[in-house]
């Protein structure tokens, strides 16, 4: 019996290293910076910034999956502001899979800093540490034992099985990483910001730095791999309504890849100062071998506030039980500006 139950456990740890080796992932992976960098935190135009995220994933089958993030980060601008801040926050996942509700939950702590290399250039290294919980259930199990005969399967019969191996895993973790920033916003330019939207973001983030033992087995050794995170984001301001927007990801973990692809259009409503609003629409991609899906995204900005609602359409060999589908998600933002006490030479980010 202890042969079965350690047969049963390490399936559940297979099943999620084969289907969550990318760790937690979105389809609007450049709204949920903390996943992909350290060096993300405090990338921003503002003082505090708050974020969520929420994913469903194909609820057409057994394997569903559900996460959600949470999280923020605030500038600590003190007397070297001028060539650069410290960044602080904080950042919270939630993942849970399948029938038997295995689930990774982990909170952690990002802090960086952001140096001006130049008026348009800047240079933001990061680090995080974090701490994880994964869990399981054998409640959604069947065992044979619970299987009678006329009476066929009964859930309230005792499965009649001795669990000596660990329900939960904790553990420490630590990542680290890089951005580049170009903006054509020159830090010194205090007026109309609107007039010069164009940036490129670019950098990599490295996950798992000390490699954590998973392992539900007590005893047991299942090392978790190093991610490596790199990506690229831009937006290109063509006209003074109109932007044109392209995204580039990848997440790399030991055998697994997974590439991530996203373009579209932002159209500023109104560029009053103040009464900002835009409409963006575009579309991912998520490629694993030849294809796995494509989303739709539609995005709305109103001052401070960003909302993004997006569909994942599966193109993969799972499309059969799929049928196409494969969930919605959703994200939402919230900056804090205070009142701009800015020095000619002070950093500025778009």
């Amino acid at each position: 019996m202890k042969l079965q139950i350690r047969f049963v456990l390490l399936l559940l740890v297979f099943a999620q290293v084969k289907a969550l080796s990318q760790d937690i992932h979105y389809s609007q992976f450049y709204n949920a910076p903390f996943n992909i960098n350290p060096g993300l935190t405090g990338i921003f135009s503002g003082d505090i910034r708050l974020m969520a995220n929420y994913r469903s994933q194909w609820t057409s089958v057994p394997a569903d999956f559900k996460t959600v993030t949470l999280g923020g980060d605030i500038k600590l601008r003190g007397s070297e502001y001028a060539t650069g801040f410290f960044t602080v926050g904080f950042h919270f996942n939630y993942d849970q899979a399948g029938f038997t509700n295995l689930t990774h939950s982990n909170f952690s702590l990002p802090v960086s800093y952001t140096k001006r290399i130049s008026r348009r250039f800047f240079t933001t290294v990061g680090f995080q540490v974090s701490t994880h919980q994964r869990r399981f259930s054998l409640r959604g199990i069947s065992f044979d034992s619970q299987y009678t005969n006329p009476g066929g399967y009964d859930p309230n019969n005792p499965n009649q099985e001795i669990v000596n191996d660990l329900p939960n895993n904790n553990f420490l973790d630590f990542s680290a990483g890089i951005n580049f920033r170009l903006q054509s916003l020159a830090d010194n330019q205090l007026l109309y910001p609107q007039r010069n939207r164009s940036k490129l973001d670019f950098g990599l983030g490295v996950f798992h730095l000390t490699r954590p033992n998973q392992s539900f087995i007590e005893g047991g050794t299942l090392l978790l791999p190093i991610r490596v995170s790199p990506y690229a984001y831009g937006t290109l301001m063509v006209n003074p309504k109109l932007d044109l927007v392209g995204r580039l990801g990848a997440q790399v973990q030991d055998q697994y890849l997974e590439a991530l692809a996203g373009m579209g259009a932002k159209y500023h409503v109104s560029t009053s100062p103040g009464n900002e609003i835009a409409v963006q629409a575009g579309v991912n991609l998520r490629f694993q071998d030849f294809g796995d899906a494509y989303s739709p995204t539609f995005e709305l900005f109103y001052k401070n506030w960003r909302a993004s609602f997006s569909y994942d359409v599966n193109i993969s060999g799972l499309n059969a039980a799929t049928r196409g589908n494969s969930g919605p998600e959703f994200s939402i933002s919230y900056i804090i500006k205070k009142i701009p006490l800015l020095a000619p030479d002070n950093c500025r980010l778009l």
